[in-house]
């Protein structure tokens, strides 16, 4: 065996183990961050402003095209759903959003998702709920459509920079979940509705 480092040399040379360091460390890091975290989430959104097939093509192409988004449906009838795929550590609720927004609009207005989210107790709590999603006006709005019920309608404001962010996901459940978690009263709870 060659004592010279090389290609047949079994030791490591200083430069490979710099290499392993440097490719292999943040590899375990994401690795942690992945255990705990869902692959996968599948979520319901509500469209606005899609009227034809073709507009349904080019929603469905522009979520598909987007950064952490594993499959995406457009569904017309009374009203237009997509069922969407994603992976919550690359994209967020406010990025899928977004992709719908950037899809190329073929009757003018551009398109529009919005999220259903129902809060139990939400009556006696609404300050607090209100208080809560004020840390977000700049990315998410919200309509109360039954206040005894706790029914709102989430509607997402355009991504900061335009466009899907590489660097955030945006506005997401997870960053709502964790703030309902530590803002909310007892007994408050919180749900997508299935639609």
């Amino acid at each position: 065996m060659s004592s010279v480092p090389g290609r047949h040399s079994r030791k490591p040379t200083h430069l490979m183990k710099l290499l392993a360091i440097k490719y292999m460390f943040p590899l375990m890091l994401a690795g942690t961050a992945l255990a705990g975290a869902p692959d996968t989430v599948c979520r319901t959104f509500r469209l606005r402003g899609v009227e034809c097939g073709g507009c349904v093509y080019m929603v469905e192409q522009s979520l598909r095209e987007t950064r952490g988004i594993v499959s995406a449906q457009v569904t017309q009838g009374v009203e237009c759903r997509a069922t969407v795929t994603y992976s919550p550590l690359a994209v967020g609720e406010q990025g899928v959003a977004q992709a719908v927004r950037d899809a190329h609009s073929l009757h003018g207005e551009p398109y529009a998702a919005q999220l259903k989210l129902n809060v139990r107790g939400y009556a006696a709590h609404a300050d607090s709920v209100r208080a809560l999603f004020r840390r977000w006006e700049d990315a998410v709005r919200v309509e109360v459509l039954n206040f005894e019920k706790g029914e709102l309608l989430l509607s997402f404001l355009p991504l900061k920079g335009g466009g899907a962010s590489p660097v955030s996901p945006g506005w997401s459940l997870a960053l709502w979940a964790e703030a309902a978690g530590a803002g909310l009263p007892e007994g408050v709870t919180w749900e997508l509705p299935v639609e």
